[in-house]
């Protein structure tokens, strides 16, 4: 926290000497506030060198933060070469969510959709879009969502995120359930259901899928959901339906 420059000086020699991982973390998330070129110089040198996955993690967001074009760079190349390994790659990738570059993150975002192949990258790359806010059209998390190819689990967690933007409508979610042959995306549509303002529409579907779900678990989940439509005696009505008939 002094502008020192031997402070500086320190924080870079220790980056360079420090073997005790969480120590070592401490000091990259200290040198991410120094605002040099030599700071950053250290960060990339830690996360290029360590085998550390929590330091390698913390160096990417310390880079990430930094921002700029040299920041943005070295996380984006690492981003885009394939021969690279995986966990620096999803690391890099995530951590450019807050350089501040939201528009080309999302670019490079959707390019990961579209050409990689490993489940967690995939992952990492929905969760790195759902960061960016407007930089990132609505089509792209539906796009996915309505990808029978893609991963049950991934088209899941494009929902989740596309309904934390507040726009999903009762009639969407019906689409998406109706076409949904993926446990996780049929479990994600009875949780998504709870969250939205237009109460009333919202609990009627969940009514019908909790009637007419084949898979029991997903019924069972569908049913949970009913409670918490508390103040409406519909769902109430519905409920001691249940147990009469149980």
């Amino acid at each position: 926290r002094t502008d020192d420059p031997r402070a500086e000086d320190l924080l870079i020699e220790l980056s360079r000497s420090e073997t005790d991982a969480d120590l070592l973390s401490e000091i990259v998330i200290c040198l991410s506030m120094k605002d040099s070129d030599r700071a950053l110089d250290a960060l990339i040198a830690v996360f290029n060198g360590t085998d550390d996955p929590h330091v390698g993690e913390a160096a990417a967001h310390a880079i990430g933060r930094r921002g700029g074009d040299r920041a943005f760079g070295v996380l984006s190349t690492l981003v885009r070469d394939r021969r690279a390994d995986l966990e620096r790659r999803r690391m890099a990738l995530f951590s450019l969510a807050g350089c501040g570059r939201d528009r080309e993150v999302s670019a490079l975002a959707q390019q990961v959709l579209r050409e990689e192949t490993d489940g967690e990258m995939l992952q990492v790359a929905v969760a790195t879009l759902s960061q960016l806010g407007d930089a990132v059209p609505e089509a792209v998390f539906f796009n996915l969502i309505e990808n029978p190819r893609a991963d049950d689990e991934l088209r899941a967690q494009a929902l989740h995120f596309c309904a934390q933007r507040g726009t999903l409508r009762v009639p969407q979610l019906r689409a998406i359930w109706e076409r949904a042959d993926g446990h996780e995306l049929k479990m994600q549509v009875c949780h998504v259901l709870t969250q939205l303002d237009d109460r009333g529409p919202a609990r009627d579907l969940l009514l019908e899928i909790a009637r007419k779900e084949s898979d029991p678990e997903i019924r069972q989940a569908a049913i949970f959901w009913v409670s918490q439509f508390d103040d409406d005696p519909r769902a109430a009505a519905f409920l001691l339906e249940v147990i009469d008939k149980e």
